[in-house]
């Protein structure tokens, strides 16, 4: 204002101002009040019957101040920023005063500097009327009406609805709460509703819990029914932000209406509450109060003695231990806190243990000893002096290695090898232990002798691999040819376990001479003895039975002829045994033996032993048993009457066997002996010649004449071994005159060792010549010899070929049977109509009918066992084998027809067209075994010229194919076959008498071998 204006007027406009804007400020501080009150209720309200998320309650909340915001605003503070002169408080003033008359208006205006129309003293005038109207002029009743009115109004409004929530307030909790949860969203408070959640357990909400325990929330809700159960909200309490998880609480089980759920507790605090129909719980906080935990582990290991290890120490976050069986460990555990006691639980395969652990002066430090014995498992069990233990038990490896066996490979040799007596092998290998070796050995077996064991010398100290090597020197053994020997290493460990190599088999052979011939007759022997062993049952069985079965059947005889028929039966079991033994081991024997001749023979001797069990043995079964019964009926006297002529077939079958596997032996072994000696003289000749030449050349000559002439003494030694059975196995003359010969040789071996101890290399060659000339003049008296035993053993092959028979006569007496059958039928049915002997006839026609179901058996069984028989895995006997099964299989089948009740003579038929098969089957195959014994003696005459058999076996194989070659034309024709005539000319043949003409001589002269150089 300007300075001219009255200070009476002035004083009253501004008291009119201030009274102006105080109530206008009040009337907005009351219109506030009124509206954040509103606000305020309304979402309390809301609150209070509408369920709402936190977020939404948050907004509104948010909303009510808010609304006091802006209401401040425009009610208080923006009017309160309006400018008020002069001249708008006079105005304001006329109009509240209608009596002033524009003059306070005017007055005000006169006021100013004027524009020079008014005159001065006009103007004072006029102030001064004004002033006069003023004095008694109250400017707090010239206020507005309206505004006092709405002052009023709103003042006492916001006071009694102050008054009033906080009479509320202050009187219900309830009212309260909802203002306080509007008013703070944020704060902890529960929610108003019409359920009630009381949390049971635990009972202040809040709590501490152990780490990694599970705390059981208990709660109850009263109230409204709930549609679902009470839901549980946890989050974990810390700076990151975790979202909230919500799991429904289940239904206590107790029948006391209450809710439980179990809460996981970690290593961190976590807050939570409940939720259930409308009412929410406040946040409860849980905090994590932690366990004893195992920080670290340090073991101390104190390994075995014999491993001469230091002791280790680690440490290591895991509690694991693996170490050697029998270490001594000792483990100290590190934990976060003190604890009052440790223990440690160990579980293994054979026991579960406790072991406390001790205290040392850190009770954060803790110590066992252990003993690693077997594997398992260990946690360790700690507890504070509050008694919180450590729940968390990982569980750790306790392994115990074992000391493992050491390992050894031999590198050389491999397998299986061949050697001279005098050779010195070279052996090689390789051995390792995880702990280290001690030793290695080696073992060494001459055939069936005992072990020796021996050092191998090593350069270097055992560690925990090494190579080693050594110069084994066969010389120092006990071997000869034909013998074997097996070798094995053995490492063995500190520990003292062992390791065996795989064996090496060898065999001792002469330089030239083949060890397969020694090793061949020793297999020879075997299926020889067991041959013999067959036969001598058979022969126990004939005598168990009395030379006349007639008179074994006499009245008062009963008791007897049980006992004897038990005995017998009981050695026909023993012998069909055997026989079946000996039918299944000669076809792997065929599979070795030369094609023809030898092959031929096998089959021959497989043939009987295959009828001796499924025809003659099996025949005498049938016809003894009835001989067993109490009485002797009829039955029996027919089945008695066959027995003696069976005896003497199947006798004189298991006596021709015997010989002829005994002469093929002893002819074996002759000629085995005649080789060896002529390939002693031979070699010997050679090596005194070759020392004598190199004498004054080769500084070793004399070293190598003594190796081989103790190895020529060896190889005498298989002679001498191979003559003593033969002498043994032939006739008395013949035997002795063997056992003649071999002294002889043995005098003369003492002679040269004698001659030979203690002298000079040099002067060991005559001693040397000595033997040889003695060795040679043996070998030409047993030359004959080998002769005549050949002729012999070929001889007797024949007679067993004409004793056996062929195969197709086994449907031939088939044939017989059914026709023997077919006559007892009708002699049956004569009888009864006769009226005469009708009992006898039906007793013959019973025993006929058994023997003849037993001959279908016995034919069928015979053609298989001819075919197995011939299964030697040679190509050309893959087609007879087929056909003679299908034989079998036709016979089956016959059989199968005639009990189904076909006609006698279509089966009689059917049977002669089977037995004339086999007949043309058994006529061909002989042309196959002859083609491939041709070839195979063609080969080795071809590839194995200086073969040690060349001059023995091979005479007998060409005169046994002369022999074949000779019958097998006649068969040819009666089968009704090609090719008799050709094989007629081949057998007459200019190159057939040049062959036998070789041959001859050979039988005569001294075998060639090729002498090593």
């Amino acid at each position: 204002m300007s300075g001219e204006i009255d200070p009476l007027i002035q004083g009253k406009l501004l008291a009119f101002r201030s009274r102006f804007r105080g109530l206008t400020l009040l009337r907005g501080v009351g219109r506030g009040v009124l509206l954040f009150l509103f606000v305020l209720m309304a979402v309390a309200a809301a609150d209070y019957f509408v369920l709402m998320e936190d977020s939404t309650r948050y907004t509104l909340s948010g909303l009510v101040y808010l609304a006091g915001l802006l209401a401040a605003w425009f009610l208080c503070v923006r009017p309160m920023l309006r400018a008020l002169d002069e001249t708008a408080v006079a105005s304001l003033m006329e109009e509240q005063a209608p009596e002033l008359r524009h003059k306070l208006l005017s007055a005000v205006e006169l006021a100013g500097e004027g524009d020079g129309s008014d005159s001065e003293a006009l103007r004072q005038r006029a102030r001064e009327q004004v002033k006069e109207d003023l004095r008694g002029l109250q400017p707090q009743r010239l206020m507005p009406r309206q505004l006092v009115k709405t002052c009023t109004i709103a003042a006492v409004a916001a006071g009694i609805l102050l008054v009033t929530v906080g009479g509320l307030a202050a009187a219900s909790t309830p009212v309260r709460t909802l203002l306080m949860r509007a008013l703070a969203p944020m704060a902890n408070i529960e929610r108003v509703s019409r359920n009630q959640i009381t949390i049971l357990y635990p009972t202040a909400g809040n709590t501490n819990v152990p780490e990694n325990d599970t705390l059981q929330l208990r709660v109850s809700v009263t109230g409204p029914e709930l549609e679902e159960p009470p839901l549980l909200q946890t989050e974990l309490v810390g700076p990151e932000d975790v979202e909230a998880t919500q799991v429904f609480m289940d239904a206590a089980g107790d029948g006391s209406g209450d809710f439980v759920a179990d809460i996981a507790m970690g290593r961190t605090a976590l807050r939570y509450r409940v939720r259930a129909g409308d009412a929410i719980t406040k946040w409860f906080t849980l905090q994590s109060v932690p366990r004893p935990f195992v920080e670290a582990f340090t073991k101390t290991f104190t390994f075995p003695d014999y491993t001469q290890r230091e002791s280790a120490t680690v440490r290591e976050e895991g509690g694991g231990i693996t170490a050697l069986t029998g270490t001594n460990v000792d483990l100290t555990i590190h934990l976060d806190q003190s604890v009052a006691k440790a223990r440690l639980h160990l579980v293994t395969a054979t026991a579960t243990n406790e072991v406390d652990f001790t205290a040392t002066d850190n009770a954060r430090e803790w110590t066992v000893p252990l003993t690693v014995r077997e594997s398992g498992s260990f946690t360790v069990h700690v507890e504070t002096a509050s008694g919180l233990d450590n729940k968390f038990r990982p569980e750790y490896a306790l392994t115990a290695q074992p000391d493992l066996v050491p390992t050894l490979k031999l590198t050389q040799p491999k397998g299986s090898l061949t050697a001279r007596p005098e050779d010195i092998v070279p052996v090689a290998g390789e051995a390792g232990d995880d702990i280290g070796l001690e030793k290695i050995e080696q073992h060494i077996k001459v055939n069936d002798k005992a072990w020796i064991t021996n050092a191998v010398p090593l350069a270097a100290a055992l560690g925990t691999n090494i190579t080693f090597q050594l110069a084994w020197d066969l010389l120092k053994l006990d071997a000869k040819p034909g013998d074997t020997v097996i070798t094995k290493f053995t490492a063995v460990d500190l520990k003292g376990s062992r390791a065996e190599s795989s064996p090496v088999r060898l065999k001792v052979d002469s330089a030239i001479f083949e060890a397969d011939r020694i090793a061949a007759l020793d297999r020879q022997r075997l299926w020889s003895t067991n041959l013999a062993t067959a036969a001598d049952l058979t022969l126990k069985f004939h005598e168990a039975l009395p030379a006349d079965i007639e008179s074994f059947l006499l009245p008062g005889s009963d008791a007897e002829r049980r006992e004897k028929t038990g005995e017998a039966l009981k050695a026909l079991g023993a012998a069909k045994g055997s026989w079946s033994k000996v039918r299944q081991v000669l076809p792997a024997v065929a599979r070795r033996a030369h094609a023809g001749r030898e092959v031929a023979g096998l089959g021959l001797l497989g043939r009987v032993a295959v009828r001796m069990e499924t025809d003659w043995l099996s025949r005498a079964r049938l016809h003894l048993d009835p001989l067993e019964g109490i009485v002797v009926d009829p039955r029996a006297r027919l089945h008695a009457e066959q027995l003696p002529e069976l005896i003497k077939e199947s006798k004189a079958a298991a006596e021709a066997l015997q010989t002829t596997a005994n002469g093929w032996l002893a002819a074996d072994e002759a000629a085995l002996a005649v080789d060896l000696m002529d390939y002693i003289v031979r070699a010997a000749t050679h090596m005194h010649s070759l020392a004598e030449k190199e004498a004054d050349t080769d500084p070793k000559v004399w070293e190598r004449l003594v190796r081989r002439q103790t190895s020529v003494a060896k190889e005498l030694e298989v002679v001498l071994a191979t003559l003593q059975p033969l002498a043994a196995r032939l006739p008395d003359a013949e035997g002795a005159a063997i056992q003649t010969l071999r002294a002889k040789l043995i005098t003369a071996q003492e002679t040269f060792d004698e001659a030979s101890q203690g002298a000079p290399a040099p002067g060991r060659l005559p001693a040397g010549r000595a033997l040889a000339g003695a060795v040679a003049e043996a070998a030409g008296d047993l030359r004959s010899r080998a002769h005549r035993l050949a002729d012999d053993a070929a001889q007797a092959r024949v007679d067993l070929e004409k004793t056996v028979g062929p195969t197709a006569t086994a449907v031939t007496r088939l044939q017989g049977a059914l026709k023997a059958r077919q006559t007892a039928e009708k002699k049956y049915e004569e009888a009864k109509e006769k009226s005469e002997g009708i009992l006898k006839a039906n007793m013959g026609r019973k025993v006929a009918g058994e023997i003849l179901t037993e001959q279908w058996k016995i034919t069928a069984n015979l053609l298989r066992g001819r075919a197995r028989l011939e299964e030697t895995g040679k190509a050309g006997n893959a087609l007879f084998v087929s056909d003679t099964a299908s034989a079998a299989a036709a016979i089956d089948a016959v059989h199968a027809g005639h009990e189904a009740g076909r006609d006698v003579r279509e089966v009689t038929a059917q049977l002669k067209g089977i037995a004339e098969a086999i007949s043309t089957l058994e006529a061909a195959h002989e042309l196959t075994v002859l083609e491939t014994a041709v070839k195979a003696l063609a080969a080795r005459e071809r590839w194995e010229r200086q073969s040690t058999d060349a001059n023995t076996l091979r005479p007998r194989d060409w005169q046994w194919l002369r022999q074949r070659m000779a019958v097998t034309p006649e068969r040819l024709r009666a089968a009704g076959l090609s090719g008799a005539g050709e094989l007629e000319d081949a057998a007459d043949s200019k190159a057939a008498d040049t062959v036998a003409a070789e041959m001859k001589q050979r039988q005569q002269a001294p075998g060639t071998f090729p002498v090593e150089k």
